[in-house]
């Protein structure tokens, strides 16, 4: 990626309605079918860093209790970082910086900054778990861009997506469907899920993508390479998106719920190229 690199989201002209499940005949079709997997690409793997590490929003009984809990109930605060290489040739792409608030051993908000080798921001997200734990209320901003995108409010059966792109501002309300999660909140669908999925489950759920103003079902099965603490898992899309839009490798340690190593398409291009890398990410909880 390289000096300069910039957070940016592949904007869809037309969002896509509903599931996709058939492959579009033509070339015009096929056109279409690459710019919303592009869209839903950049939204999907929100990086890396959507999904980094995070402390269990919800945890069942008998799990252990999030790092950093008081038991008390007095908000806690966690911090630790994950490093982005590229995964072909391994140059050091990015810096994950994470702050999180935590009360009773769950996670309720915080900020996660997007840092590149040269120390230029290149993002910062700000986000709160109000109304769904899947579902937070959040904001990104790309200060070299210019462009933001964000969750604005969460009501009983619409998610309010808004993006800001070359000064123009949209909001879409998108259906709050069972099994939706959002931005950073499908980290907190996988930690809840880890028990069926160590079981060898696979889960399907709705992602919701702000590039497309929509949601979209993927599958999260265990992988191969599974130990008695560490558990591997695949996410791909559960329809024939899977063939356009690469899956992602996650690893999380089932003690302590973190995870400990992302694998995919980062949601930063390279401003030259306008391309996504494939990162690999390994998360430090050293300073938590």
């Amino acid at each position: 990626m390289g000096r300069g690199s910039l957070p940016v989201r592949e904007a869809v002209k037309r969002p896509v309605e509903g599931p996709v499940d058939m492959p579009v005949e033509g070339p015009e079709g096929r056109r279409r079918q690459l710019l919303m997997a592009a869209g839903l690409q950049a939204g999907l793997w929100a990086g890396a860093a959507c999904w980094a590490a995070r402390v269990a929003h919800a945890q069942p009984s008998g799990a252990a209790a999030a790092p950093g809990a008081a038991a008390d109930g007095s908000p806690q605060q966690r911090r630790f970082s994950g490093r982005a290489v590229h995964a072909e040739t391994g140059q050091w792409l990015y810096t994950e910086q994470h702050q999180q608030t935590l009360r009773n051993g769950r996670w309720v908000g915080g900020t996660i900054r997007y840092v590149s080798p040269q120390g230029q921001l290149l993002g910062e997200k700000k986000l709160e778990f109000l109304k769904d734990r899947y579902v937070p209320v959040m904001r990104t901003v790309y200060p070299l861009l210019q462009e933001e995108e964000a969750i604005t409010e969460v009501a009983d059966e619409t998610v309010t997506m808004e993006t800001i792109k070359a000064g123009q501002r949209k909001t879409r309300e998108v259906a709050r469907v069972p099994g939706l999660a959002v931005d950073s909140g499908f980290h907190v669908f996988v930690q809840e899920k880890l028990e069926e999925l160590s079981a060898g489950r696979a889960i399907q759920m709705q992602l919701g993508v702000f590039s497309q103003f929509d949601h979209f079902r993927f599958r999260i099965r265990r992988a191969e390479g599974a130990t008695a603490q560490v558990i591997r898992l695949l996410v791909e899309a559960d329809s024939m998106l899977r063939l356009l839009v690469p899956s992602v490798k996650l690893a999380y340690d089932l003690r302590s719920r973190d995870m400990l190593e992302y694998e995919g398409i980062s949601n930063l291009l390279d401003p030259q190229t306008r391309k996504a890398p494939v990162v690999r990410i390994v998360f430090d909880y050293a300073t938590s």
